[in-house]
């Protein structure tokens, strides 16, 4: 009856995830690409954003001195890193299209349009399946303020030709800080404008407070409560003026204002799939639509946005595709993290949502400086302190958060995630014996 058993739309994480392993089962599987494979994570986040940030973290000179290292300081070629880069994506994108290749799923090269529930049309020709997946992915978020084409986004961060000498990066989200953190230690002079007074307000409270000093500490200039009004170009130069009436002169403005479902130009609206007003999919509990044939996982459903995520969605597709039982996602135990000099990590609630939620609990915390910048004079470890925080039922002393800023705590968190998952207590963390000498044993020392 039909050409394909599922048409998934988007080869990125969740999609490329879904259709190999529905693949895998024998059913027929097609899946369209108009990019690159590989989506967001591989080509315009995740893994070009942490090169950049091993390539900012390199700069070590300050740091390494102390530890009787000591020589000139050293040149930096950002050419040589995107072309680096740009070697290492294409490797990846390689590798999706050849997971695809090995599990027989059909490629179509286009941007491809729903026509009904059951058909899609793209590169001029109409294929029919029976199911019909969208894992279209975001797109960066342009704020509505005069000239704003002027401004770069943190898309195309990763193919300028040269690095600029000063940037006003727009937005106080974890691209945003992502971003000031990697392009200061590659020597950009930064300034963060952020029209609240907290940096990454989806984070428990004292994490972004702290980043926001270690910022400053190390250079990296934030206003808070500043917002744009327009960006006038002079040569190779930008003028912010702000609302304040003020102007800030720079040689790049880049928006990290966050990123909006890739839903335009799918046909949705014609064939009635209901979105929201952000242009977000809408979806049950399996991640159907309100059409019975179509589904929809990863960014496009704005749910949690994260790689990880999308891949769990498309491994849950493809269980309840193929009689398996699908398992729910927790997501209140969805670790993440956020690459800034120093990086932080958390995972469950932070301490605003429990206040919000009138939750007994308590907290534990530790604020120290790291042992590898023991050597180091007092300018140095105010810039890369180590904060832990252990948020944990009043009652039964279940585990409800943690948060760590400092250095490996993504490594960390990663860890202690098994851990919540299972649903530990915060006396488990105690009665564990620690790894000495290590940051991470200061998580059984609170």
């Amino acid at each position: 009856m039909y050409d394909f058993d599922f048409y998934v739309i988007g080869a990125g994480s969740g999609g490329v995830r879904a259709a190999r392993r529905i693949a895998a089962t024998g059913k027929k599987v097609a899946i369209a690409e108009n990019k690159a494979y590989g989506g967001t994570c591989v080509n315009l986040g995740c893994v070009p954003k942490k090169l950049f940030a091993y390539a900012a973290a390199y700069n070590t000179q300050q740091k390494a001195q102390a530890y009787g290292w000591h020589s000139q300081k050293p040149s930096f070629s950002w050419q040589t890193l995107i072309t680096n880069k740009n070697k290492e994506i294409h490797r990846l994108n390689a590798i999706y299209e050849k997971l695809l290749e090995q599990h027989n799923v059909t490629r179509h090269d286009g941007t491809a349009r729903l026509l009904d529930d059951h058909h899609i049309t793209i590169n001029n020709k109409t294929y029919s399946a029976q199911h019909i997946i969208i894992a279209s992915g975001s797109s960066c978020f342009r704020p509505p303020i005069s000239e704003a084409e002027l401004a770069i986004t943190s898309d195309d961060i990763f193919h300028l030709p040269q690095l600029p000498t000063s940037i006003a990066i727009i937005g106080g989200g974890y691209i945003a800080v992502e971003f000031a953190s990697i392009l200061h230690g590659l020597g950009v002079a930064v300034t963060l404008l952020n029209r609240s007074d907290q940096l990454l307000t989806l984070f428990d409270h004292e994490l972004g407070k702290r980043l926001a000093h270690a910022f400053d500490q190390q250079g990296i200039r934030v206003l808070f409560n500043t917002e744009a009004n327009s960006i006038q170009q002079h040569g190779t130069s930008y003028t912010l003026t702000l609302k304040d009436g003020t102007t800030l002169s720079t040689h790049k403005v880049m928006f990290a204002t966050g990123r909006l479902p890739n839903t335009q130009g799918l046909g949705l609206e014609d064939v009635g799939v209901a979105t929201n007003p952000k242009g977000a999919i809408l979806v049950d509990d399996n991640f159907r639509t309100n059409k019975e044939s179509i589904y929809a996982i990863g960014d496009c459903i704005d749910h949690v946005n994260l790689t990880p995520v999308a891949i769990a969605q498309g491994n849950y597709l493809a269980q309840l595709f193929t009689g398996g039982k699908p398992r729910p996602l927790n997501k209140d135990a969805i670790a993440t993290a956020v690459f800034t000099s120093p990086p932080l990590a958390s995972i469950g609630k932070t301490q605003e949502q429990l206040d919000a939620q009138a939750i007994e609990y308590k907290t534990a915390t530790t604020e120290f400086t790291p042992m590898k910048y023991s050597l180091n004079d007092s300018t140095i470890k105010a810039r890369y302190p180590c904060f832990m925080k252990v948020l944990y039922h009043a009652k039964d002393e279940t585990v409800l958060g943690l948060h760590m800023l400092g250095e490996d705590a993504p490594e960390m968190m990663q860890g202690l995630a098994v851990a919540f998952t299972m649903g530990m207590c915060y006396s488990d963390m105690l009665n564990t014996v620690g790894i000495h000498p290590t940051t991470a044993e200061e998580w059984t020392t609170l």
